[in-house]
């Protein structure tokens, strides 16, 4: 039933109203209120509920939208049957889809902010070209500015751009560029055509670099390779290639500089210790190494300790490289050998004259 302290015109029928012109105050009670025609509203209108019920509820049961907003005449904000919010668009296409207001595809959403300097802007513009963009404090020129992206529990720090450019990957205040923290960090670049991959890791206080062949590969006839390069406008200087079978190649030079180097004393003997070298030729036991010749480096440690660096090599353990040997250091005393011989064959010269 509708009741009002003011006038009431129209036709009245039972507890129905049509045609009504209401001027005054409204009080409606019961607990359903049809109206089955459009209301025009020429003032403000207040829905105020001091119980503890929904304040105001629609319930469409037809097929058309469950609300529309108009402005002047034009739709800026429509429900459609089935729940899709369109802010600026009439068929919205997900839960809530906005566009900008006389834009046929841009669209901008921000969370947050007291200002406009500030908040989340998520933005959308294929005007000219289709671009879409997050914004953290979009208008806020400052450094420490920070845009945190998280998956899962307790990953709200997975992803983290500062103001400054640096983004942090597992940390939370990158100090360059690109900052990665983790337990195990490491980068993982693969190959989607062939399935071969290269890995750089770092633990254990030490860097890995990894070139894995696809499944089925023949190291021995593929062979992966590291490069280290330096390129310019004119050309691509290849400075240093690691082979599949660990063979190193470029131009190497031995740090020798006297201004690094203190109790410097001469060699004292050469031909003793170069007697006491013993010079081998042997198969690697990687194939792809094929036989060489060289020394053993136990066998210099024996001799020259100060030449050998590493631990034993273990099958057991892939980080394991072994033994290797300075072989500047074993030049130095060939060349002492071969100066003491010369002192001797001058000496016999010199003798026989």
């Amino acid at each position: 039933m509708a009741t009002t302290k003011a006038t009431l015109l129209g036709h009245r029928s039972a507890t129905s109203f049509s045609d009504l012109t209401l001027s005054g105050d409204l009080t409606v009670s019961g607990t359903t209120t049809t109206i089955d025609t459009e209301v025009v509203v020429s003032d403000a209108t207040v829905i105020n509920n001091a119980g503890s019920d929904v304040g105001l509820k629609i319930n469409s049961t037809s097929s058309g939208n469950i609300m529309q907003l108009q402005d002047n005449g034009t739709d800026v904000m429509v429900v459609k049957d089935g729940g899709n919010v369109g802010i600026g668009v009439a068929s919205p296409l997900s839960p809530l889809h906005q566009i900008d207001p006389g834009s046929g595809s841009a669209g901008e959403i921000r969370v947050g902010g007291s200002a406009a300097n500030f908040g989340i802007l998520i933005d959308y513009d294929q005007a000219s070209s289709t671009t879409a963009t997050i914004y953290s404090n979009p208008n806020y020129d400052n450094n420490s500015a920070v845009l945190k992206l998280g998956c899962g529990v307790s990953n709200s720090d997975q992803l983290v751009l500062k103001g400054d450019g640096n983004v942090g990957i597992g940390e939370t205040s990158p100090s360059a560029l690109v900052h990665l923290k983790h337990g195990s960090p490491s980068l993982f670049l693969e190959d989607s055509d062939t399935s071969r991959y290269g890995n750089m890791s770092y633990g254990t206080r030490a860097w890995n670099f990894d070139n894995t062949m696809a499944s089925g590969e023949d190291m021995d006839s593929v062979g992966p390779w590291i490069y280290f390069r330096f390129t310019d406008a004119n050309e691509t200087r290849q400075v240093m290639k690691i082979n599949y079978d660990s063979v190193i190649t470029g131009d190497f030079n031995d740090t020798s500089d006297i201004g690094l180097k203190e109790n410097i004393t001469e060699i004292s003997s050469g031909l003793d210790v170069v007697n006491q070298l013993n010079p081998v030729d042997f198969d690697w036991k990687n194939p792809a190494k094929g036989r060489s010749s060289g020394f053993i480096a136990q066998e210099i440690e024996l001799i020259l300790p100060n030449n050998v660096s590493g631990e034993d090599y273990n099958e057991e353990d892939d980080t394991s490289m072994g033994k290797a040997i300075n072989t500047i250091g074993i030049v130095a005393h060939l060349t002492k050998a071969i100066q003491e011989l010369s002192a001797k064959v001058t000496a016999l010269e010199n003798a026989t004259n």
